[in-house]
């Protein structure tokens, strides 16, 4: 369910005003020493498949927060809440983003509209200190070697109808309608921004099967890999 608009801005304001505590938390560390930038997760999901559960079960375990279409659509498509957000950065962080949008703009997005640049930058904007998991929105392209762990998650047309059914309270026709249509919306989006499947492999660290793998096994290997790739320290 898409939260109201109201909801999402109140949402927002008090995101900010948590981001400006966290910011003078970490100007008061960094006199004493070096603080270290925690994870950034990407999570790519079929419809059905759990992936918004292992989302929220790793944000839990690490204390990140958790960044949807709802949020991030709302950044992108509102221009006073993109400064806010922007504006909550260090000069260092801005600088960073705008070079980094700039070369994305050169080299890896083809769709240059409005709407689309504003949903690089929201999401670019929202990683930049770190802690967060993304859900959907081609972020682990958006990010590529940025985050710290790009998750795939993926299941057996039986389990995601099923799941679906049982979320979203449908029939058997609907849950199938519901996930082809959510499976060609998303493809559309990837291929126009970056000419690519969503589906493919290659651009995930990580693949899970949720047919195969409970939601507590999945964080246990989300968090080998995020070990392995030296984003955290057990």
């Amino acid at each position: 369910m898409t939260p109201h608009r109201g909801g999402v801005e109140a949402m927002i304001q008090r995101q900010i005003h948590n981001w400006g505590r966290y910011q003078e938390l970490l100007r008061a560390a960094a006199a004493e020493e070096k603080v270290a930038r925690r994870p950034i997760i990407t999570i790519s999901r079929e419809l059905g498949s759990g992936g918004r559960l292992l989302a929220e079960a790793l944000a839990s375990r690490l204390g990140l927060q958790v960044h949807g279409l709802s949020l991030i659509d709302y950044i992108a498509r509102h221009k006073h809440v993109e400064r806010e957000v922007i504006d909550q950065l260090d000069e260092n962080l801005r600088s960073e983003i705008d070079l980094w949008v700039e070369g994305m703009l050169s080299g890896r997005l083809f769709m240059r509209d409005e709407y689309h640049v504003s949903l690089v930058r929201a999401i670019r904007t929202l990683a930049a200190r770190g802690g967060v998991v993304f859900i959907g929105r081609a972020a682990n392209m958006v990010l590529a070697d940025k985050a710290s762990l790009r998750i795939r998650v993926v299941a057996s047309m039986e389990t995601r109808i099923r799941n679906v059914m049982e979320y979203e309270h449908l029939d058997e026709a609907a849950a199938k309608k519901k996930i082809a249509d959510s499976d060609e919306a998303r493809e559309k989006f990837t291929q126009k921004l970056f000419k690519v499947s969503s589906r493919d492999p290659h651009y995930h660290d990580l693949v899970i099967n949720t047919d195969r793998i409970p939601v507590p096994r999945m964080v246990e290997i989300a968090m080998a890999a995020l070990e392995a790739r030296g984003a955290y320290d057990s």
